[in-house]
């Protein structure tokens, strides 16, 4: 058909390939067998699938009115992609450098999600611009930066959880993480880079379902905040209170949880695939898992 220029039969040929069930080529089981690829059947069709979508970009120019009409119906059923950040620690310093690839290839998604360490990485991907992420995804910058973990001593942290319960002090995070977000909320992060960035978090008094905060739901909360409390998991950091910005730019205990403790996301939500796809249309999700004791797990995962 590219041969022939027929743009109405390639434009017909994709509406039927271009979904989630296409042939059941998305089976992940197909991918599961190997580290790199599948089936050679499904790799070359994915591959003309591209050529023929590179064929279209390359002459947009000539069929502007059909392919306006093409692209509109393949973002209603394609669905949105998202990138989720697990917790894990100082594990979760690794995901600056997946961050880093995608932004560097141009496939950095704009939904973005964390939930306790994830949160921090995605916090931080979601409060700079393209260009300021080129500039600061380095370890020269991210390192100095990123030490939240204070004291720094292990006898500290043992003489912290033996008088108070927690290793950490959660006020020293706060002051990283004002850094890391730059004291923005969810709502003016988006207004400055255009990424959703969704926070995962549960409460801690009841058994209420775990929390994704966003721009939508939670537009005046400090970033800063809910990344903290996602991060506070047992023994490590006490559960805490969100903050928000008042009307008057003051902080506040945030108005629809104002006397609920927060505590790890990662627990109830470590991946929010639900609540994303909920929200955000999303259907694809680029997962960064850090946590090492899911691994050995999923070798029995498709037996």
């Amino acid at each position: 058909m590219r041969r022939e220029s027929n743009i109405e039969g390639i434009l017909q040929v994709l509406k039927l390939c271009i979904h989630t069930g296409f042939a059941g080529i998305f089976n992940e089981t197909l991918y599961s067998q190997s580290y790199t690829g599948t089936k050679h059947l499904i790799e070359t069709f994915i591959r003309e699938v591209c050529e023929a979508l590179e064929y279209l970009r390359a002459n947009a120019h000539l069929y502007a009115p059909q392919l306006t009409r093409f692209i509109s119906a393949c973002n209603s059923t394609w669905g949105t992609t998202a990138l989720c950040l697990s917790g894990g620690g100082m594990n979760c310093m690794h995901h600056f450098g997946v961050a880093r690839s995608l932004l560097d290839h141009g496939l950095l998604p704009q939904v973005i999600s964390g939930a306790s360490g994830g949160a921090v990485v995605a916090s931080f991907l979601c409060t700079r611009t393209d260009d300021e992420l080129r500039a600061q995804l380095v370890p020269e910058y991210i390192q100095p930066r990123f030490q939240c973990m204070s004291p720094a001593s292990w006898f500290m942290r043992f003489w912290n959880m033996m008088t108070v319960g927690y290793m950490f002090d959660a006020e020293q995070w706060n002051n990283t993480m004002e850094i890391l977000s730059m004291g923005l909320t969810f709502e003016e992060a988006y207004r400055r880079t255009g990424r959703v960035l969704n926070v995962a978090v549960s409460r801690r008094a009841d058994h209420s379902p775990p929390t994704v905060l966003n721009y939508l739901n939670a537009p005046h909360v400090l970033i800063s905040s809910a990344v903290i409390a996602s991060s506070a998991m047992p023994f490590l950091v006490q559960p805490q209170i969100l903050k928000e910005k008042g009307p008057d730019g003051k902080l506040r205990s945030y108005a629809a949880y104002d006397t609920q403790f927060m505590c790890d996301g990662s627990v109830d939500a470590d991946i929010p695939a639900n609540a994303l796809s909920e929200m955000w249309g999303v259907q694809w999700i680029i997962t960064v898992q850090v946590n090492l004791h899911v691994f050995p797990w999923q070798a029995f995962r498709n037996r």
